[in-house]
Formats: C-alpha cells, structure tokens, sequence
C-alpha cells in the first residue's frame, strides 16, 4: 500500500513562496555563482535549517527557481521576441 503524502500546512507553503522570491532577489543581487542557501535563508528570515529541509544543495534551490519562478515568464519574452522578429 503507498504511503499517502502528509499535508502541508499553510505557513509552510507560505515559507516556499518566500524562499523562492528570496533566492530570485538574492542571485539578482550576487550572482546565481554566489548563491547560498544562507544567505537566502537571512534574505527570508529563516533558518537555513528550514532550507535545507527543502534543499539539499543551493543547486537544488536554482533548478526550483527556474522552474517555479523564472522560467515561463522568460519563455513567453523569447516566443514574444522570435514572434516579433518573424
């Protein structure tokens, strides 16, 4: 029988909403190179416990960004600018 997924409360999803614009901010204003789970976590003001409980590396975090937070908005500009060029 598979395990059935415990439900997550709403301040925790809250706290990934958070983290994510953390990490959005905190690569804008370093660098996605100096990107640490850390700092994201002091931008957030949360612990970097509560960060690693999500990700186990700061490229686990990048790779969540993309695809959460950066990604569509960056791929509907380009299909907007091939768009315009054509």
């Amino acid at each position: 029988m598979p395990l059935q997924p415990r439900a997550r409360s709403k301040a925790s999803l809250e706290n990934d909403v958070r983290i994510l614009v953390a990490a959005v901010a905190e690569a804008h204003s370093v660098g996605i190179d100096r990107l640490a789970l850390r700092s994201v976590g002091r931008r957030c003001d949360l612990t970097s416990g509560a960060l690693y409980s999500r990700y186990e590396s700061v490229d686990e975090l990048i790779a969540s960004m993309w695809t959460e937070r950066i990604g569509q908005p960056v791929l509907d500009f380009l299909k907007e600018a091939m768009s315009a060029m054509l």
